[in-house]
């Protein structure tokens, strides 16, 4: 089964899983930041 639209438009036929791969890598970039964050500290107002 094949994107048509993908090939038409992007003349690429991989194009849709070089996109899922770089939402991953973005994916997993973010969490490495996040989890390099110094932790969060919320003062209660009073």
């Amino acid at each position: 089964m094949s994107n048509d639209w993908v090939i038409e438009t992007m003349d690429n036929p991989k194009y849709p899983l070089e996109l899922f791969l770089r939402m991953i890598t973005v994916s997993m970039e973010t969490m490495r930041i996040v989890k390099s964050l110094p932790p969060l500290v919320v003062m209660d107002e009073k």
